[in-house]
């Protein structure tokens, strides 16, 4: 499940952003906060891509706000986490999975009426990303004085 959130500034700057995945993309889209250095701007790029092109201009000279240049140094006070996640590296050398059959009457003819096919990943790799409230640098006033706030969830 991804979430929507708000990047801003003492300055004025406002701008909207996604967090993550949903069900349909999980595994090809993680939506995370990138900063444009052509137009200035904060957009929603994506972490499985090695570069993302600006939605604004659709220049490619951006960067994401998990690179440490773009987040003032942690001053020794926790900073509250906005959002938490892991994205999934699938592992494309991984067995296809086994298809369980159901056991018991009740589940094979469960299974009869409702087929589904569970895939589950196996040998996945996941890797964690965070995004602090603040302490980021403001495309706008170029200081590290952007925020973000959870604003809602998506799915």
């Amino acid at each position: 499940m991804g979430q929507i959130a708000a990047a801003f500034c003492s300055c004025g700057y406002d701008q909207p952003t996604r967090l993550g995945g949903v069900r349909s993309n999980y595994l090809s889209v993680f939506g995370f906060p990138y900063v444009c250095h052509a137009c200035k701007s904060v957009f929603t790029g994506n972490l499985f891509e090695s570069s993302s092109s600006c939605t604004h201009c659709k220049s490619t000279d951006t960067s994401s706000y998990e690179q440490r240049s773009l987040r003032q140094p942690n001053d020794g006070s926790d900073r509250a986490v906005v959002y938490s996640g892991s994205m999934f590296l699938s592992d494309e050398d991984a067995p296809e999975p086994l298809q369980e059959r159901p056991k018991g009457l009740l589940a094979k003819l469960w299974h009869q009426v409702f087929p589904i096919n569970v895939k589950p990943i196996r040998n996945a790799k996941t890797r964690d990303v965070t995004l602090q409230q603040g302490g980021y640098l403001c495309p706008k006033c170029e200081e590290f004085s952007l925020c973000f706030e959870a604003a809602g969830m998506i799915d």
